[in-house]
């Protein structure tokens, strides 16, 4: 059986200006706090907008994401894969 991944969204602050970019992120807790976890943004499409690992403490940060790529017709999902446990897909917009 594998186990669950949980990520916290701690974070964001995003301008209301229509190209504006945005900063947001979290922490991902996997048993116990670990570096080096892949967390990526990825549209509904599969398209992968932008990734990151996290740190010594399991926190991640997206910066610079324009707000159009988040704010669209399509959906983006925070996805996280870690061998042994399930993914982690969540609905960000």
């Amino acid at each position: 059986m594998r186990q669950t991944l949980i990520a916290i969204l701690l974070s964001g602050l995003m301008s209301s200006a229509a190209w504006a970019q945005s900063v947001f992120g979290g922490r991902v807790i996997a048993g116990t706090e670990q570096a080096g976890i892949l967390v990526s943004l990825v549209r509904e499409n599969g398209q992968i907008l932008d990734q990151t690992f996290t740190n010594v403490r399991g926190a991640f940060r997206f910066e610079d994401v324009p707000l159009r790529d988040l704010v669209n017709d399509t959906q983006v999902f925070l996805v996280i894969e870690q061998e042994g446990f399930r993914t982690l897909r969540q609905r960000i917009n």
